[in-house]
C-alpha cells in the first residue's frame, strides 16, 4: 500500500504543478494583453489653419461653419496646418482621411525647413501616373521621431 500511496501523492503534486503552471501562462496572457494598445492619443480635432481658394482660416475645427459648405473643384488645394503638442519621446503617427485627393504630408522644423514624411496620389515628378483615378480612405502617417513641437503641414489636392 505505501507504494500507491506514493503513486498517488506523485500524481495529485503532478496535477497541483500543472494547474498553477496553467494559470501562470493565463495570468501572463491577461497582463500582456491589458497592455496592448494603451497609447497616448492627442486630438487634432481643432486649432488648425487652413489655407482654400486664397482665404486664410485660424483656428479651425472639424466642424467648423467657415469651411463646412465650401464646395471644391478639381485642381483645388487645402493647406492646413498645426503645432504638434504632444510631448514624448514615442514615435508619433497621424491618421488622415483623404477623399479623392492627393495627398502630401510635411513637418516643419523650427528653422523653417520643411520635410516631407509621406505623398500619395500623382505625381509629374515620381512618374507614377493614375490619371484621374485616386481612392478614398485613411492613411496612417509615421512622423519622425524629432516631431515634437513642430508644426504638422496636410495638403490635400
Amino acid at each position: 500500500m505505501n507504494r500507491e500511496g506514493n503513486k498517488i501523492t506523485k500524481r495529485i503534486v503532478t496535477a497541483v504543478l500543472f494547474i498553477v503552471a496553467a494559470v501562470c501562462i493565463v495570468a501572463m496572457m491577461v497582463y500582456l494583453s491589458a497592455n496592448r494598445g494603451s497609447y497616448d492619443v492627442s486630438d487634432m480635432r481643432d486649432g488648425w489653419s487652413v489655407d482654400y481658394c486664397g482665404k486664410h482660416y485660424d483656428n479651425v475645427s472639424r466642424n467648423d461653419t467657415r469651411i463646412e459648405n465650401i464646395s471644391s473643384k478639381k485642381n483645388d488645394v487645402l493647406v492646413m496646418e498645426r503645432r504638434i503638442d504632444a510631448t514624448g519621446s514615442d514615435r508619433l503617427t497621424v491618421r488622415i482621411y483623404s477623399r479623392l485627393s492627393s495627398l502630401r504630408v510635411s513637418v516643419i522644423g523650427r528653422n523653417g525647413y520643411e520635410k516631407e514624411v509621406y505623398f500619395y496620389g500623382y505625381s509629374e515628378l515620381s512618374g507614377i501616373n493614375t490619371g484621374d483615378f485616386l481612392g478614398s480612405g485613411y492613411h496612417f502617417v509615421e512622423l519622425p521621431q524629432d516631431s515634437y513641437g513642430r508644426t504638422l503641414k496636410i495638403m490635400e489636392m
